[in-house]
């Protein structure tokens, strides 16, 4: 079978509040499509960028944190996806975390700023929401305003998913009923960034939407 390369990458943005696991599941999602090594493209305050390059395994060491806030500036990584008999590229970009209030700290400010700026330009959002920490009031990982706005907003893109994240966790389950409560008539798909699970629909989404 002859596969042939077409069109425009399109940009598939990773967005969500700070630890809900969106660096993970970029490199993890990344992987799954094919991806053996990370390139990462930054873009700096300046309009500058630069490029680093990962095995998956030395990515996941060095980006992915416990820590909020670790990622301020967005990030890119380039895959190919099969849909058919044509293979495209997909950017999949993880994105700073946001948060339903103004932080004190202006590097956390730009980076929340950045990551609004990329969903306004994204053909695809995916947006990841803590399913362990639906419900509870006090934690910053909960859904929020930020999460209603940007459910509103990316509904009128040419994607838009909430991704169910951290089913491996026992309080997910009633968190994911929930979550359908919360944001009726959206489309949800359940993963865990942790075990990879669930991509397989996200995998499929993607595809409908080349």
């Amino acid at each position: 079978m002859t596969v042939v390369k077409e069109g425009k990458p399109r940009r598939c943005v990773v967005v969500g509040k700070t630890n809900v696991g969106k660096t993970l599941f970029a490199l993890n999602f990344a992987e799954s499509l094919g991806a053996e090594s990370v390139v990462l493209r930054r873009e700096d305050s300046g309009g500058g960028g630069y490029r680093i390059s990962y095995s998956p395994e030395g990515a996941r060491r060095e980006l992915v944190s416990s820590e909020p806030h670790r990622t301020l500036s967005p990030q890119a990584i380039v895959v190919e996806i099969r849909a058919g008999k044509v293979r495209r590229e997909v950017t999949v970009v993880d994105t700073p975390g946001l948060g339903d209030h103004i932080d004190e700290r202006p590097e956390v400010r730009q980076g929340m700023a950045a990551a609004l700026r990329v969903v306004y330009d994204a053909d695809l959002v995916l947006h990841l929401v803590d399913a362990s920490q639906v419900g509870k009031a006090t934690a910053k990982e909960a859904p929020g305003e930020v999460d209603y706005q940007l459910a509103r907003f990316s509904r009128f893109k040419p994607g838009y998913v909430i991704l169910a994240n951290k089913m491996d966790l026992s309080a997910s389950e009633a968190g994911l009923k929930t979550l359908r409560q919360l944001f009726p008539g959206e489309y949800i798909i359940p993963i865990s960034a942790l075990r990879s699970s669930g991509f397989d629909e996200v995998k499929a989404f993607v595809r409908r939407h080349l």
